[in-house]
């Protein structure tokens, strides 16, 4: 159209491009096409998006240290260890102590029916007869001590570490009071109830 000079020719020639919806004016010497506006779009979600929505929402709560950083188990398991043991020789040592004087009886009764204290033979066998009992109680409390070790894990530490960490996966902070240690005597009363026994060293 060349430069614009008003005349009634170039006004018709944009008047028919105005009517037919083309912006003609943007060629124009002084004149500047308006701006158009851009809509914003939402971001487009994906299914990845979607799987990863969980772990970001658990993110949020990422500052919660685990369970087993805020109560490592064998720092839980030594609180209890020692009473276990006292409650443990308290019940196993009577017990082999009776069957130890038994056989110290019969052995020596023994050795006096075919005359060996007279030479001394007697002593020797005496040191295997304390170190057999000896060997009989350290099993007996390793066993013992075994049983009690996992059956606290069980009915009380796992379940609590659970509980712990389901709280930090949904956002939640955890019940503090989780990481409360039981008395030996609240879990001793508490493997009775679930064991349904009375007896302190097998339940």
């Amino acid at each position: 159209m060349g430069n614009y000079t008003g005349s009634l020719e170039q006004n018709m020639m944009i008047i028919g491009q105005l009517d037919k919806n083309n912006d003609f004016s943007a060629g124009l010497p002084g004149t500047q096409a308006p701006p158009q506006q851009q809509t914003q779009q939402p971001p487009a979600t994906t299914i990845a998006d979607d799987y990863a929505q969980p772990g970001v929402d658990a993110g949020l709560n990422t500052d919660q240290p685990s369970f087993q950083e805020a109560l490592p188990w064998n720092v839980a398991w030594a609180q209890l260890e020692q009473p276990a043991t006292d409650a443990a020789n308290s019940v196993i040592n009577p017990e082999i102590m009776r069957g130890y004087n038994s056989n110290y009886r019969d052995y020596m009764s023994g050795m006096t029916n075919t005359g060996g204290q007279r030479f001394g033979r007697a002593l020797g066998g005496l040191g295997d007869l304390k170190a057999s009992t000896e060997r009989n109680r350290n099993s007996q409390l390793q066993d013992w001590l075994e049983a009690q070790k996992q059956g606290y894990k069980s009915l009380n530490y796992d379940i609590a570490n659970t509980a712990w960490d389901n709280a930090i996966a949904q956002g939640k902070t955890p019940d503090q009071t989780l990481t409360d240690l039981p008395t030996w005597e609240d879990y001793y009363q508490n493997s009775n109830t679930a064991y349904n026994s009375g007896s302190p060293l097998y339940s």
